[in-house]
């Protein structure tokens, strides 16, 4: 060890073979954090590790240089940290390359290159020198392992070897002179100062030599030459490009292994501040102050460079420079000074205007480096210098600088005192030379700050100073600082302050931009308009320009008519160029004539708003003859539209103002070009109903107006023109009437083709929709008839023996037995009895089981069972009036004829997800329908053969020995221990029951013995096929929605939930990636299919309502659409933050390994990259930045692979809920499978409060009755629906005590733990209040799955309590791992949980469960970088303290993520334990692999698991 003391032989024996050695270079002289010394051994063929301590050695971790020998011994040498430089070269040596390794032997860095092998190495950060063959040294940059420096020496020194060692210190004369340092006034600084100072600058100037060189007769050092002797060379040939460059590559140098790099950072102040000055000189002022900023210069340097800025008497006496910084400055003089001789050196082309341009641009330029000085010092001293700031201040009022004051308190944020300084200076109060800001830099002051009251007080003084500036305070164009004005506030106070122009400005304001409502503010700016044009026309000389416009645009009508006359003539083209309408006319002279200005703007206020009289509008407009594009406005609003048309036709001629006036419906807006709704052959586009009746009246009226002009004003022309472009508004059989006899049918040739070309293709269209229905309507009849055919008729009836389960196109078929079965002859109704089990796949079910059932008014019963016991008690005290009952994933695995009296009368339906399936349910009671997704009967054909077999026949004994004392075949003992097994699955009474039948009661004489070998094969067959193993198949939520589908019933909701459904077995493992895929694609097509209606339905609404606004907000409300998305694997994302949501989630908490101080800053690592702070990363994900969100899953996709998480996306869905935002099928998931979880135990332990959850559990055993759902028939009012509802308010009541009754009397009669038997009954006087929390629990998750909304809150309560739940997972996970408690047996893994703050979390085999997960994907995933590890099985046991007993669950992991394994044993495993080795034990659920057993045998049944998995 550090001391020299030897090793003990016993603790380190001796390591052969080592050709060289070395100690981890950054831990020389200390430990490591373990306390163990880190070596790196090189041998011939492999490269070792090891770690020492004073007791004890670790196992090397090898790494292998090559097959093979090396002919040059390795050579090595630490780099750092955990990192290692190797060498390593061919047989000839001519090739030679060092590799950079880590402390596993990964590689890091790039690698390097010699020209020959290295003899030998040594490391000076961030150089590496290697002596080789020819008493040559190389060195090379470790950071970019790029050639620096080659040495070579004479021939006489005989270099024997190189090292690298403590350092010399050497002195060097040429680095002290530079980084001197001296006060600003050399002559005025003290002796003792300038002696300290020469001994911190030979401090600084004494480097160290690491790198020895070892000759023959002498020792040599290797010095690095410094930065600043190199840098300083090329600031003096004015190479600063380069200087700053060099400057740059240091910097990357300046890591904690660099021991140079407290003199580095003194050499970059001085490259960067010495570049700076020559910048200076060279009036670059953007570049100087960015190099002083960097070189952090004293700005007092600076201030002593501006002559007529404020000075200091001692200012420089007090500053610190580098010597050859001092001496700079001292050459380049003032600010003025360097101006000048740029100035001089240009040959005086420039005058002094442009020195006094750059002098203000240098001004202004220090001025934000002062700033951003400030700021930096204010961040690094932390604390305020209140008696400065009062020295600084008082020194500006004593020398009458006002506006530097008023820039000092506008820096401090006093913006009212900058404000006051402002108007004094203004108004001539004071006086500054130097002042030369304007109103209009008060006034964009004022728009930048919040001070409502400040803003008013110097706001309005500035309107009277200047109306223009000071309208634009109260104008802001930010919606936020608008509202910040009461729009009648300030028009209060502008009328007497401004004129009525500007009240117009701001009334345009009010009403264009910020969109008031107000009909008073409408109202006045309408009359405001109409009482300026007026004023305008009553000037004569205003009156005869507007005139002039107007007789223009006549004019301009007229050749547009013309136009349209030669157009009709065969040698002419056919269309003429449209004319502009009336209103763009005065728009684009609006400029010129304020008249047309202020019509314009009257008529777009006209046009955009409704919030006006109109008739009293009409009355003021009338007065001013000049205004009837605005009259035919109001009249069209008034609807008096052939008024209105009369106006624009014969008075304005505006042609094409009143042809777009028809295409909208009456309604007059902004013209834009090329606008129609008709397309080019006349065809109309699609519009509603009443605006098309409204279009062909308006037309009709405008082609009466056109009848009604004059030949020569161009009636014909235009009529044609407008039958020719609106031919889809104008019937033909109408307008035959109206047109002149005289007119020949050339005329109108254009107009007949176009209205018989549009009516034949309509007639033709109806034809093919037609034809096309008709043909899709054969097809699926052909289709159905193939299906009939190939298919034939699927009945189920109960002397059906072949019919004992049901393929997924026969659902719907089982569906209408049970419909019919609620009704018998008597029309009297019957209930279904459901037994749900405690999943979610499950509740989804139910939920989907209950919509189809209420609406057919069918009523039920629903009983949460939470083992297979709980379906015997419940069964005893059922209602006589079930007929039917339905089994939820319930039963699927066990024998139900050994827990059910079946009868006639009653039916099972089981749907369950387990497989395999019991072969007695699917193929020998006719009481029992199996709902499969796959045809058993062509898939088990085998089986089915041999379990009927089995039932219709008995062995024959011989000698009164049973099949086990059979000598025929040599393996009996292992036939025998199947039919155990099997007999065990059947269940512990009912399956001996069975067996004894069938060796009893036999003629001896009847049977052959050929038949009892048939019946031994088929046991066999049998008993081969159940001991398979646990898997799962289609989820029951699948297997509903089928039979929603081939119902007729599906909806948004009901697909929901059968996402839902897949969503829970794809989390859980339970499926595999690619069968998850299969289903999410069909899933994808029902929500398009669905989503289309209901975007329909919500389109047609919208049409039909006029308040568009309040039918987008319904519609947000209500929305309830289903999206197709990319989903992260991380945990309840949305409604997390991204890093507690990433670090609790099983994929990446087991990727990185979070439960290690490294794999928790690979995550931050992870984080950083993407770009995203920590501090956003541990937001609530819904207040992160929008930008960051944007951007997370193109970030994360680039990022994430180079941590090993490759699949972090995967396809899933979301559904809106509205206003309360977006919920992820995995988000439903997690939260409805953590409201079935805890206990009140488990509660506490969690930080809920110990009254609230009494609370709770008091209200959950009041409202049993309504938990338990029911819904009764709907149609007529008879006495028979009310003895239903009593009967089914009686059921449930009975369901509800019966369960406790049962659960009592069972704890009663096994109260003692039975040591013969096969489970486990401890008395617990608190099993009734077990009972209330678990259903209370159940149907709080069933509410949160309601159909139809209000689950939202106990969603959320859900996720709330699986973030507590997770945390608690994770917590324990890590602990499990750090404690190393997990034991590795030859077949699978065992871990024992006793004590810990945690453990009543995990007493429910669901969150058990969890935890069990989360530990097989830390195995999976960071275990599989140890070499030889495998996916085994994984058993988990709990302490249960207030029973004594332990709850055990075993979990299968896959090798990788999406696989899943088939065929779980640990279900007969732990069954083969508790009847081999006398171990009671309680099965906890339906799927077998999680049972409890007593504290006093828990060691022997974990004994026991590793021999029983083999």
């Amino acid at each position: 060890m550090n001391n020299f003391q030897p090793f003990a032989t016993q603790v380190l024996p001796p390591i052969k073979g080592v050709t060289a050695f070395c100690e981890e270079g950054s831990l020389r002289g200390s430990l490591a954090d373990d306390g163990s010394v880190r070596l790196c051994v090189t041998k011939r063929r492999t490269i070792q590790f090891y770690s020492l301590w004073p007791d004890a050695i670790s196992e090397p971790k090898s790494s292998q240089s090559g097959s093979r020998p090396q002919v040059y011994k390795p050579v090595c040498i630490a780099i750092g940290e955990n990192e290692f430089l190797l060498a390593s070269a061919t047989s000839s040596g001519q090739t030679a390359i060092g590799i950079f390794c880590s402390g596993t032997g990964d590689p890091v860095r790039g690698t390097l290159q010699w020209s020959s092998y290295p003899r030998a190495l040594a490391v000076e950060f961030p150089y590496v020198t290697a002596l080789l063959r020819g008493n040559v040294v190389e060195v090379h940059n470790i950071l970019d392992q790029q050639l620096v420096q080659t040495i070579r020496y004479d021939a006489s020194v005989e270099v024997r070897t190189l090292m690298q060692g403590p350092g010399l210190k050497v002195w060097m004369s040429a680095l002290s002179r530079v980084l001197t340092l001296q006060s600003g006034e050399p002559n005025v600084q003290g002796q003792g100062d300038r002696a300290r100072r020469q001994v911190e600058a030979n401090r600084i100037s004494t480097v160290l030599a690491r790198v020895l060189v070892a000759g023959k007769d002498s020792v040599s050092a290797l010095v690095t030459t410094p930065l600043v002797l190199h840098a300083d060379m090329l600031l003096q040939r004015g190479r600063v490009e380069e200087a700053l460059l060099l400057s740059e590559k240091t910097t990357a140098t300046m890591s904690a292994e660099n021991l140079h790099r407290e003199r580095l950072q003194f050499e970059l102040d001085y490259i960067h501040q010495k570049s700076g000055l020559i910048y200076l000189a060279e009036t670059l002022f953007d570049d100087a102050f960015g190099l002083f900023q960097r070189g952090k210069i004293d700005p007092r340097v600076l201030i002593s460079m501006f002559p007529d800025v404020l000075q200091h008497h001692n200012l420089m006496g007090e500053v610190i420079l580098y010597r050859g910084i001092h001496e700079q400055i001292t050459q380049l003089g003032t600010l003025p000074d360097i101006i000048g001789r740029a100035l001089s050196k240009s040959g005086g082309e420039q005058g002094g205007d442009f020195g006094r341009v750059l002098l203000m641009n240098a001004k202004e330029i220090f001025h934000h480096y002062l700033v951003r000085f400030h700021k930096e010092h204010s961040v690094r001293k932390g604390r305020s210098e209140p008696q400065l700031q009062n020295l600084s201040e008082q020194k500006l009022k004593d020398s009458n600088k006002y506006y530097a004051l008023s820039l000092w308190y506008k820096a401090k944020k006093n913006y009212s005192a900058t404000l006051s300084i402002w108007k004094r200076l203004h108004l001539g109060e004071v006086q500054d030379s130097s002042y030369n800001a304007t109103l209009q830099d008060m006034a964009t002051l004022l728009l930048s700050i919040q001070d409502v009251s400040l803003i008013e007080d110097y706001g309005w003084w500035i309107v009277e100073q200047n109306e223009t500036i000071g309208l634009k305070i109260f104008m802001p164009g930010d919606a936020k600082r608008a509202a910040m004005f009461d729009p009648d506030r300030v028009l209060a106070r502008l009328e007497s302050k401004i004129s009525q122009d500007g009240i117009m400005s701001y009334l345009e304001y009010v009403v264009l931009h910020r969109k008031s409502e107000s009909t008073d503010h409408h109202r006045i700016l309408s009359q405001m308009y109409v009482e300026s044009i007026a004023r305008l026309a009553a000037d004569p000389s205003n009156k005869a320009k507007h005139d002039d416009l107007v007789t223009e645009f006549v004019r301009q009508q007229e050749q547009y008519v013309l136009g349209l006359s030669r157009s009709r003539s065969p040698r002419t083209g056919t269309s003429a160029s449209h004319s502009s309408t009336f209103l763009s006319f005065m728009h684009a002279h609006a400029k010129s004539d304020p008249i047309c200005s202020f019509r314009t703007r009257l008529c777009q206020l006209l046009q955009s708003t409704v919030l006006y009289n109109s008739a009293e509008l009409l009355t003021k407009v009338e007065a001013t003859p000049e205004m009837k594009l605005e009259k035919a406005i109001l009249l069209a609003r008034l609807e008096k539209y052939k008024e209105c048309l009369k106006i624009m036709v014969e008075d304005i001629r505006d042609y094409q103002g009143a042809e777009i006036l028809c295409l909208n419906a009456g309604v007059f807006k902004n013209p834009r070009r090329g606008s129609k709704a008709t397309l080019q052959d006349g065809s109309q586009t699609k519009e509603s109903t009443s605006d098309n009746s409204k279009k062909r009246s308006l037309f009709m009226l405008l082609l009466q107006e056109y009848l009604h002009m004059a030949q020569d004003q161009g009636g014909m022309a235009l009529t044609l023109c407008l039958l020719d472009s609106q031919s889809a508004y104008l019937d033909i059989s109408e307008v035959i009437e109206l047109l002149p006899p005289f007119w020949s049918v050339e005329l109108l040739q254009r107009y007949l083709l176009r209205s018989l070309r549009r009516n034949y293709h309509e007639f033709k269209e109806i034809q093919i929709i037609k034809g096309l229905s008709l043909g899709e309507n054969l097809r699926i009849s052909e289709e159905l008839f193939q299906l009939y055919e190939s298919q034939g008729p699927a009945v189920i009836t109960p002397d059906d023996s072949g019919m004992g389960h049901v393929k997924l196109a026969n659902y719907s078929l089982a569906y209408k037995r049970i419909k019919n079965a609620a009704f018998d002859g008597l029309g009297t109704r019957s209930t279904v009895l459901f037994f749900v089990a405690a999943d979610v796949d499950a509740i989804c079910a139910f939920r989907m089981w209950t919509t189809l059932l209420k609406s057919d008014s069918i009523s039920y019963v629903v009983v949460p069972v939470a083992g297979i016991e709980d379906v015997r008690s419940e069964v005893n005290a059922m209602s006589s009036s079930i007929r039917s009952i339905v089994m939820l994933n319930c039963g699927g695995l066990f024998n139900l004829e050994d827990y059910i009296d079946m009868t006639d009368e009653v039916t099972i339906y089981l749907l369950d997800s387990h497989r395999p399936v019991n072969l007695r349910n699917a193929f020998w009671n006719n009481e029992i329908i199996v709902f499969h997704e796959s045809d058993l009967d062509k898939e088990l054909v085998q089986e089915k053969n041999a379990i009927i077999f089995t039932e219709e026949n008995e062995y024959e004994p011989r000698n009164g020995r049973g099949p086990e004392s059979d000598d025929e075949d040599e393996n009996e003992d292992e036939d025998n221990d199947d039919e155990e097994d099997e007999d065990e699955q059947d269940g512990a009474d009912g399956g001996n029951y069975r067996r004894r039948r069938r060796r009893t009661g036999i003629d001896t004489e009847v049977l052959p013995n050929d038949l009892n070998r048939k019946w031994k094969e088929s046991r066999a067959i049998v008993v081969d096929y159940m001991s398979k193993g646990l898997l799962f198949g289609t989820s029951i939520a699948n297997q509903t929605y089928m039979m929603a589908t081939q119902l007729d019933r599906t909806s948004a909701d009901i697909l929901w939930l059968a996402i839902v459904g897949l969503t829970s077995q794809y989390i859980n493992d339970q499926i595999g990636h690619r069968d998850y895929l299969d289903k999410v694609q069909i899933y994808k097509d029902e929500s398009e299919r669905l989503m289309a209606g209901d975007r329909y339905s919500r389109t047609s609404a919208a049409t039909r309502s006029e308040d568009t606004t309040a039918v987008s907000a319904t519609g947000a409300q209500d929305d309830g659409s289903i999206q197709c998305t990319e989903e992260y694997r991380f945990l309840m994302v949305r409604h997390w933050s991204l890093y507690e949501s990433m670090y609790h989630s099983n994929y990446v908490a087991s990727r990185l390994g979070i439960w290690r101080e490294p794999g928790r800053k690979r995550l931050f690592a992870l984080l950083a990259k993407m770009g995203f702070s920590l501090d956003e990363c541990k937001q609530v994900f819904a207040h992160m930045s929008i930008d960051l969100k944007k951007i997370l899953k193109e970030r994360i996709e680039m990022v994430a692979p180079e941590y090993g998480l490759h699949e972090v996306l995967y396809t899933s869905f979301t559904r809106s809920y509205g206003f309360r935002g977006v919920m992820s099928a995995s988000d439903v998931v997690y939260s409805v499978a953590s409201l079935l979880e805890p206990s009140p135990e488990a509660l506490v332990t969690l930080g809920y409060r110990s009254e609230r959850i009494a609370e709770e559990s008091l209200s959950a055993d009041a409202g049993q009755s309504l938990a338990a759902e029911k819904q009764a028939g709907g149609g007529g009012s008879s006495n028979n629906e009310s003895n239903v509802g009593n009967n089914i308010n009686n059921n449930i009541n009975y369901s509800s005590s019966s369960s406790s009754n049962n659960n009592n009397n069972n704890t009663t009669n096994n109260n003692s733990i039975s040591k013969n038997g096969n489970s486990i009954n401890k008395s617990d006087s608190n099993s009734s209040s077990s009972q209330s929390w678990w259903h209370s629990n159940f149907f709080k998750a069933c509410d949160s799955l309601q159909v139809g909304g209000g689950e939202g809150d106990l969603l959320r309560e859900g996720l709330e309590l699986c973030m507590k739940t997770q945390k608690a997972v994770v917590r324990q996970a890590v602990a499990i791992i750090e404690k190393q408690v997990i034991i590795t047996l030859s077949t699978c893994r065992v871990a024992t949980l006793k004590d810990g703050p945690d453990l009543a979390v995990f007493w429910n085999p669901l969150t058990l469960n969890k935890l069990a997960q989360f530990l097989v994907y830390a195995i999976r995933e960071y275990g599989s970088r140890k070499a030889g590890h495998r996916p085994i099985p994984f058993v988990l046991a709990v302490l249960k303290e207030e029973t004594q007993t332990f709850v055990v669950t075993g979990v299968h992991g896959s090798p990788v993520m999406g696989e899943v394994i088939p065929n779980s044993k640990f279900g007969i495993v732990f069954e083969k334990i508790s009847y081999n080795e006398k171990i009671p034990m309680k099965q906890l659920g339906f799927d077998k692999s999680v049972v409890e057993i007593d504290r006093d045998d828990v060691e022997a049944f974990m004994r026991s698991i590793g021999r029983y998995m083999r």
